[in-house]
């Protein structure tokens, strides 16, 4: 009875993660495969982004290659203004395990930050990247969202 319990509970875990992944296409990645995308805003039909909330957004990645320095950004893909403000745009502080970034560990990149008021309302293609420190990609996904 309590293995039976254990898997339900398991199952029932399992599935509330899943509802929260939304759906992106790689753009472009060198040094990471994307696992999975989260924004607490999202779901996986939809993700609605509302001007001056503060979603948390996590990606989870392979790294491929090392990397002892990281910098994000996230920004209208077709070449528009910033999405969201990152302040510290670093990602070692909110990177777990923290850097340096060795290949083959599994990460977590997660920071809360404003969605900028200045966003147009409509259907917008995000992209976020994250580069080494030299400036080269590291990592780049693209996402759909509707902002309102």
């Amino acid at each position: 009875m309590h293995v039976l319990n254990l898997i339900m509970c398991g199952t029932i875990l399992h599935l509330s993660v899943l509802v929260c992944a939304v759906e992106f296409s790689d753009c472009g990645s060198t040094g990471a495969t994307v696992v999975s995308l989260d924004v607490s805003e999202c779901d996986t039909d939809s993700c609605t982004l509302v001007r001056g909330t503060l979603p948390t957004f996590s990606v989870n990645f392979i790294a491929l290659r090392d990397a002892r320095t990281a910098y994000s950004n996230v920004r209208n893909s077709a070449g528009g203004s910033d999405v969201v403000h990152f302040p510290q745009s670093d990602v070692c502080p909110n990177l777990a395990p923290p850097c340096p970034i060795r290949a083959g560990v599994r990460y977590t990149f997660s920071y809360t930050a404003v969605v900028a008021d200045s966003l147009q309302p409509g259907s917008m293609s995000i992209r976020w990247e994250i580069f080494y420190g030299s400036g080269a990609k590291f990592m780049c996904i693209e996402f759909k969202a509707q902002i309102t």
